[in-house]
């Protein structure tokens, strides 16, 4: 995502969201946890696959993703930090979300956040030292898809020539 089309999003939301009625606290919380996602994504070293043609290719004509968990080239200090400022954009909105338990606050202190983002990606259950009848576990799941986007978006980015969209026909995405 460009910071060019990223303004666009903003405008638009903006707009729709004036449009639709929406309540303004809901259209306050997607633009500043689009900021906050856009300034991580702009921080993010896109690196280069490791993968080749041929390598790709036979991934993804057996149905595979070209990345696993272990593959991915995240930066897991910057991952905190998006973690932490993310967590506090969920948290400022207590009128959406319900007031966020200071459990949910300190995961990154609570938990190795590797442990954590593996099993979000890999679709497991999550560490229980997070799980806790205090915070909905959709809550969780979604502050944490929020604060990998940025860092899987630029992913995708590196990796989007190896795949022939065209040839691509299952439901999940082939990166």
């Amino acid at each position: 995502m460009t910071a060019e089309t990223s303004d666009e999003i903003l405008k638009r939301l903006e707009a729709e969201g004036k449009k639709e009625g929406l309540d303004p606290k809901f259209l306050e919380f997607y633009q500043r946890l689009l900021r906050a996602q856009l300034k991580f994504e702009h921080r993010i070293d896109l690196h280069k696959p490791g993968l080749s043609n041929k390598a790709a290719s036979e991934r993804l004509e057996h149905g595979l993703p070209l990345v696993s968990f272990d593959e991915l080239a995240l930066d897991w200090s910057l991952l905190q930090e998006a973690l932490n400022e993310v967590t506090t954009v969920f948290a400022d909105f207590p009128e959406l979300f319900g007031e966020i338990p200071q459990s949910l606050r300190e995961v990154p202190k609570a938990t190795p956040i590797k442990e954590t983002v593996k099993a979000w990606f890999e679709g497991a259950k999550l560490p229980s030292a997070i799980v806790s009848d205090e915070v909905s576990e959709h809550l969780l799941e979604a502050v944490i898809h929020a604060n990998l986007r940025p860092f899987l978006t630029s992913q995708a980015k590196a990796l989007l020539g190896l795949v022939k969209q065209d040839h691509w026909r299952r439901r999940s995405c082939p990166i």
